[in-house]
């Protein structure tokens, strides 16, 4: 569980407010501002086919530990500070994980309300809907950044700026700090990994593992109807294995289900 405090010097307002130590508290060097991080004992799985029950409970105590604290209300908890980083402030406490019982005790859980994402928001919060698709626009346009001669700033100021027109489908959306950090580390990430050579690697490991999927395709087919063209149509066949109608054309050549085109080419020469 994971707790944004946008306060100044809020490290230790939990002992102030007689809550649990967190395990992890990483603060702001400038400003103090802290995420505080509590390790559960058991993971709690946040998914779309999780169980209900447990979300629900670990969401009504999430809920009261924001408002002791007066934490951020719209903060996910997906992302955090990275406590490695010597960027930050990190304090480590030397508490074991906790249960959710445990956490429960030292706050009021009646009348608590369950909150959740909005129907339009991704499952694991705004920031991870927003980082993936920004990474996915990062990789398409890289290339024309570095082969203009643009800089990294000015490839992060491009995501930056994408990022507020997506942030525009999110209600509450993002602040501006939170698209600033996630510009930020998409676009070095990407700007340090990604040149001409390696993306041509990676079309090249594309186009690899697609003629291997197609082989095991071809491979199947053939094992199925051998020589015997199945009784569809060449587009009905293609739809139904999900390949190409031109790729299951050179197939239908090699299986003998249609003439080639040497044979058709040399009966066409003997009736000329």
């Amino acid at each position: 569980m994971v707790l944004d405090l946008d306060r100044e010097n809020s490290a230790m307002d939990w002992e102030l407010l007689g809550l649990p130590s967190p395990n992890i508290v990483v603060q702001n060097r400038l400003n103090g501002r802290c995420h505080y991080i509590y390790a559960l004992e058991v993971p709690i799985c946040n998914t779309k086919n999780a169980r209900f029950k447990p979300i629900s409970y670990f969401k009504k105590i999430q809920r009261a530990y924001i408002d002791k604290l007066g934490a951020d209300q719209h903060y996910v908890g997906v992302f955090t500070k990275n406590p490695n980083s010597n960027f930050w402030r990190t304090f480590v406490f030397n508490v074991p994980k906790y249960t959710l019982d445990y956490l429960a005790d030292f706050v009021d859980l009646s009348n608590k309300p369950v909150f959740y994402l909005n129907d339009n928001e991704d499952i694991e919060g705004r920031n991870c809907s927003l980082f993936n698709q920004i990474k996915k626009i990062g990789y398409r346009e890289i290339l024309k950044f570095k082969c203009s001669g643009k800089q990294l700033e000015q490839f992060n100021q491009y995501l930056l700026s994408s990022l507020e027109l997506l942030n525009q489908n999110h209600n509450p959306p993002l602040p501006y700090r939170e698209l600033k950090g996630i510009a930020r580390s998409s676009s070095r990430w990407i700007w340090e990994r990604f040149s001409e050579s390696s993306f041509q690697q990676i079309q090249s490991n594309r186009s690899r593992k697609r003629w291997e999927k197609q082989q095991i395709i071809k491979k199947e087919l053939f094992n199925q109807f051998g020589a015997n063209k199945p009784n569809m149509s060449l587009k009905q066949i293609a739809e139904q294995f999900s390949i190409s109608v031109s790729s299951l054309n050179r197939w239908a050549e090699e299986f003998g289900w249609v003439k080639s085109k040497n044979d058709l080419k040399s009966k066409y020469e003997k009736i000329a």
